[in-house]
């Protein structure tokens, strides 16, 4: 679906995003005014209450922490049967309101020196009982201490705070008494004193704050602390959401992180770029790591292909959205140093959900949705396409007989001279004279459909403080909204961990089986991609010819029985092609990973850490008899071939951590050593010359090409990081790794990657210590290193290929060997601001960056003599600089709770150097289309011809450079060089590039009582597409249909059109049809990402119901999008090149899904 706000939005723009940073400015100073407090702070605090009513004790606290500075300590479930308050309008004392709230019941509640009220159930102590002295330390799982932890006995006043190394003493009232402990942040304990006299106490995280940590990479730190540049993303953000990958539920959460929707084929891909494109010839994905254990990139092009058939698949789809707790993306090179050569490129962790101490609970989600296309083109009826395809060929038979008429039949036609694209198929004839109840065919309805999409997820989870356990399933089915495609998946986890003393062991299994139904939705109508061909195809031609079989009458001359020139479309039946071509892909992912960590001495710990990534595919295709050939009539001869893959790659780590904290100082000194390994094998057979297409297996065909693929690669490494903290002021981290791949040449097989990053935590100064404004003011820099290996496993060595001459069998040499060449080398500097005000209701994060990457991997020209074209050489470089920019706003203090964030990025992509010469890559796409990689540009600009509207006079056309056979009426070139002529060669310009000048993100969420409702935003502005497709179907020439637009081309001088859509002609005078700036389009848009809409039952339903939650919802995704693209999708990019991105021939539409779901816990 196509909002046609776009000529105002993008008109203006700039007021548009100017608008939307005041809203963002007075929000802010709204809520800055309002968080002011009323009085200094005492016992005898004015408390103002602005209307009479009754609540709750605990909302009588939620008043007085929000007009005082008091915080209080009580047990959880202390006020739960205890009867309201009723308070008055006007002002009252904090002490006497307290009192008051409390006189009908048997409390107890004592003001403390540190502003803290301790609020428990009085209860009589006997005089005589000998009181008992505790000592202990409390920590978070991970071993960092929790300074000022609240320590309470339970059912008295008796407490206290932990000190900076989460330490505490108290003095209890005897064994049986029982201590209450509580963090912000994590899950309140309760401990039994016993006969223990030194306690260790860890508290587990609590699920609603797991933003609090963050995880950095083989550790983790508190978000408070974080010194480099990490985004965050959990499970909260992803709950309502149905995706068939977590990787769609990033889109536009992370300013910064660009999550590229290029297709929306069921199972497909997704691309993601953290903070711009790096490498020419390398990857530029980023490295995944789920629960500790990275994932191998190679799968990505497992299936193979044939010719057109190609095809990519998506490992991350195997991952169960549900069971991710949380994302964080390491975006500057510090963050992801720490792994070395596959962190240029920015690192993604995932960590998925584990159990919780506590009785089992049963969770089981379930959503179910209707999927539509997200916009539809406008076509041409099969009466508009008649008259210009009359108009067109009509143009070409005048070009060729001037003294020629319109009114002249074709066997006149034929004897003036006139080629066959000047005569007029008789097959239009009828459409002309206007009769009606013609067929008029609409293609895109009939390959589009409205398609089911469903999961159902059912997880355990539970433990005890020793063993802790989650389990999950998950089935997801979704219907593709072209016809014929589809993706199922079945998955499941175990995540189990071990906690007994000093020894902490823990197994994640995740297997997965999918499978797809694919269309070759992808590429132009001569490769059968399915969309092209409904876009071109004729409107004049039906699905199913009169005896119920599918019609190919488009596909050559009426009552020929070869193709000619004569014909409409000469391409065949996308109904046909969708149907009929059998296409399955088929893939079994296993996800595994075990540890065992043991505490040496205390703050010493060793852990061994093993994983492994098991990817299997096959996949089938066949294409019968039945379906013709593009251009050739009748029975084709069938197609076969099949294929495997299997990817293994394994990995150990063993690392050695130690802890200290004294007096002010704190350090975390990491070390470890690990190892991966990686092999790919792959078989592949094609088949041809099936006797029918009743038997598809490759035997029953004559067997024409065959081939098998075995390659590994390994990766060992060393690394070290050091982290130290000086009064919680001062934050430093230092890392180091050194990696030894086997990609690389035997000069420069290891890498060596540092870091450097440094926090000022001016929030925590002596000046900043009594702030009532500032929650968080924290000054950021850093420096790192990271590499990419993301390169052939064999670029480094010579390679023989096979070399077969008539009966003898032989290898020859296919690659030049480079004992030099090395790693890409990212250098990365950042500096970041992080505010928090009014106790983080006002948020604010900037960035700066300024990535430099060297030693670029380029295919270089070599001697002749050498044997070799060219030779892979490390020369080039290539800079990306940028702000980035996140701003939030909350009120969570009112039953009416909401939230506002707003991120925007600017990035800027520009070559360096290239080679010896400087000399810049051009790349070749489809259509004659081409690339351009040159230093002071972005990579892979598009590289054009540039237009100046239409010639409208022959006055014109005489004193303007023009191509020989150029007519009033064809495009007006520009002649870049200045060289008098017109040519492809030399008047080639830069006109546009993939890149955009910024994206930005908007989310939002509001909640009253048990309704929530929230909201994503996500947009685009600056970057281009090249629509290859519109040489087609905006041609003019009378063979493809075309989108109505060509209604307002160029007739003649009495009627221009819109002066820049061209003449019609059969066959394209002037060129027209060159690749061009008029292909390339405005691709910014601003697109409404999900939508969601969610009530939980009241709490007195639910227990009557025995259950502990019961939530409905209903989402959309993809629900509108404002451009003025005229394709599909303006993230579109077709090739999937480094330095040919952006390219439209055709691709599978997004998906605008509207959903329900239902969550039940019990």
């Amino acid at each position: 679906m196509e909002i046609k706000f776009i000529n105002y939005f993008f008109l203006n723009k700039k007021k548009m995003l100017l608008t939307m940073m005041r809203t963002f400015i007075l929000l802010f100073c709204s809520t800055l005014f309002s968080l002011v407090p009323i009085d200094f702070f005492s016992q005898n605090a004015k408390i103002v209450i602005e209307r009479d009513k009754i609540i709750s004790i605990d909302e009588v606290f939620d008043l007085l922490r929000k007009q005082t500075e008091y915080t209080f300590i009580y047990q959880e479930d202390l006020f739960k049967n205890a009867p309201k308050v009723e308070v008055k309008k006007g002002v009252i004392k904090a002490s006497k309101l307290l009192k008051e709230s409390l006189s009908n019941g048997e409390y107890n509640f004592d003001f403390t020196d540190d502003k803290q009220i301790i609020v428990t159930k009085a209860q009589v102590v006997k005089e005589n009982q000998q009181k008992t002295q505790i000592k202990g330390v409390i920590a978070d799982p991970y071993g960092q201490p929790l300074p000022g932890a609240n320590v309470l006995e339970k059912g008295t006043t008796n407490g206290t705070l932990s000190d900076f190394d989460g330490k505490f003493t108290l003095e209890v009232t005897g064994e049986n008494s029982i201590l209450v402990i509580s963090y912000v942040g994590f899950v309140t304990k309760e401990v039994l004193i016993g006969n223990q006299v030194n306690l260790s106490i860890s508290l587990e995280e609590d699920a609603a704050k797991l933003d609090e940590v963050v995880l950095v990479g083989y550790g983790s730190v508190r978000k408070g602390d974080v010194s480099t540049s990490v985004g965050v993303v959990d499970a909260s953000q992803l709950a309502d959401q149905l995706t068939t990958g977590f990787d769609q539920a990033l889109t536009g959460k992370i300013a910064g992180v660009q999550v590229l929707q290029t297709s929306g084929s069921p199972g497909g891909t997704i691309s993601i770029r953290v903070r711009g494109t790096a490498s020419i010839g390398a990857g530029n994905d980023p490295l995944y790591v789920i629960d500790g254990i990275p994932l191998s990139s190679d799968t990505k092009g497992a299936g193979g292909s044939t010719s057109q058939y190609e095809t990519s698949t998506n490992p991350l789809n195997s991952i169960n959205t549900s069971d991710i707790e949380s994302i964080q993306v390491l975006k500057d090179a510090a963050a992801a140093a720490i792994y070395g050569s596959r962190g240029s490129n920015g690192v993604i962790l995932i960590t998925t959900k584990k159990g919780k101490t506590g009785k089992l609970k049963i969770n089981y989600d379930s959503k179910i949705g209707i999927q539509s296309v997200t916009k539809t083109i406008d076509m041409l009826d099969a009466y508009q396409y008649s008259q210009m395809a009359f108009n067109a060929r009509n143009n070409t038979y005048l070009d060729n007989v001037p003294s020629g008429s319109i009114n002249d039949t074709n066997d006149t036609r034929q004897a003036n001279g006139s080629p066959s694209s000047g005569l007029i198929p008789n097959e239009i004839l009828p459409y002309l004279a206007g009769t009606n109840g013609l067929t008029n065919t609409d293609w895109q309805d009939e390959i589009f459909r409205s398609a089911l999409l469903t999961s159902h997820t059912l997880s355990l989870s539970g433990g005890s403080e020793k063993v802790k356990y989650f389990v999950s399933g998950n089935y997801l089915d979704q219907e593709g909204v072209v016809i014929s495609s589809g993706y199922k998946k079945y998955s499941t986890r175990l995540n189990l961990d071990v906690n007994s003393g000093k020894l902490h062991a823990g197994v994640n299994i995740a297997p997965a089986y999918s499978s797809t139904d694919k269309v070759n939705s992808e590429g132009r109508y001569a490769d059968e991609g399915i969309i092209a061909l409904a876009l071109g195809m004729s409107p004049i031609f039906p699905v199913y010819n009169s005896n119920g079989f599918f019609d190919f009458s488009g596909n050559r001359d009426t009552g020929s029985a070869t193709w000619s020139r004569y014909s409409q479309t000469s391409q065949i039946n996308p109904v046909a092609a969708a149907i009929l071509t059998q296409d399955e892909l088929t893939q079994f992912n296993f996800l595994g990973s075990a540890f065992l960590e043991y505490e040496i001495i205390e703050g010493l710990k060793y852990k061994l850490s093993l994983g492994s990534d098991i990817n299997s595919f096959r996949r089938d295709f066949y294409r019968p008899a039945e379906l013709e050939k593009s251009g050739t009539a009748g029975p084709s001869n069938p197609i076969g071939f099949s294929r495997t893959d299997e990817f293994i790659n394994w990995v150990a780590e063993n690392t050695l951590s130690y802890s200290k904290y004294l007096d002010n100082h704190s350090i975390n000194a990491l070390v470890g050593y690990t190892a991966q390994k990686n092999r790919v094998r792959s078989n592949e057979l094609s088949a041809t010359n099936f006797p029918n297409d009743l038997v598809q297996t490759l035997n029953a065909g004559t067997v024409t090409d065959g081939e098998t693929r075995t390659e590994e690669f390994s990766l060992l490494s060393y690394l070290t990081r050091v982290q130290y903290a000086y009064k919680s002021k001062y934050l430093f981290t230092g890392s180091m790794r050194a990696d030894g791949s086997s990609r690389f040449g035997a000069e420069n097989k290891w890498g060596y990657f540092p870091s450097v990053s440094f926090a000022w935590k001016a929030i925590n100064e002596s000046f900043l210590q009594e702030s009532k404004v500032f929650s968080d003011l924290r000054l950021r820099a850093s420096y790192g290193v990271t590499g990419n290996f993301d390169i052939g496993n064999y670029a480094a060595q010579g390679l023989l290929t096979a070399a077969n001459y008539t009966s003898i069998n032989g290898v020859a040499p296919l690659t030049a060997s480079n004992p030099n060449l090395t790693w890409e080398r990212t250098l990365s500097t950042n500096f970041g601001l992080n505010l928090g005000l009014f106790d983080n209701k006002l948020t604010l994060e900037v960035d700066h960056y300024i990535s430099k990457t060297k030693d670029l991997l380029l295919e270089l020209p070599v001697s002749a003599v050498s044997g070799f074209d060219s030779s892979l050489q490390n020369i080039g470089r290539v800079n990306n600089t940028g702000w980035e920019v996140l701003l939030g706003v909350k009120n969570d203090d009112h039953k009416l709770k909401w939230g506002l964030n707003f991120n925007i990025a600017f990035n800027k992509n520009e070559v360096k150097q290239l080679g010896p010469e400087g000399e810049s890559i051009i790349e070749q796409g489809g259509a004659n289309n081409f690339f351009i990689t040159q230093i002071g540009e972005a990579i892979g600009s598009y590289y054009t011809l540039k237009t100046d509207g239409i010639f409208e006079t022959q006055e014109e056309l005489d004193n303007y450079p023009h191509y020989s056979n150029t007519r009033v009426g064809d495009i007006k070139y520009v002649d870049v060089n200045g060289d008098g002529e017109i040519s492809e060669a030399g008047d080639r310009a830069i006109t546009g590039s993939y890149n955009p000048d910024y994206t930005f993100g908007v989310g939002g969420s509001l909640s009253y009582g048990n309704l929530d409702f929230g909201f994503n935003i996500q947009g685009s502005q600056g970057n281009e597409v090249m629509n290859i497709l519109s040489r087609y179907i905006n041609n003019v020439e009378g063979n493809f249909n075309n989108r109505v637009d060509v209604l307002n081309r160029w007739v003649s001088s009495a009627e221009p059109g819109n002066g820049t859509i061209y003449r019609a002609n059969r066959v394209a005078t002037g060129n027209n049809g060159n690749t061009s700036d008029w292909h390339v389009e405005d691709g910014s848009f601003v697109r409404l990402q999900n939508v969601s809409l969610g009530y939980n039952l009241p709490e007195k339903i639910v227990e009557k119901l025995k259950l502990d939650r019961l939530r409905v919802s209903i989402a959309a995704q993809n629900l509108f999008t404002i451009t003025d693209y005229s394709g599909y999708n303006p993230e579109v990019s077709g090739r999937g090149s480094n330095t040919a991105p952006g390219e439209d021939y055709g691709t599978y539409p997004l998906t605008k899904t509207v959903s329900l779901g239902l969550n039940v816990s019990f």
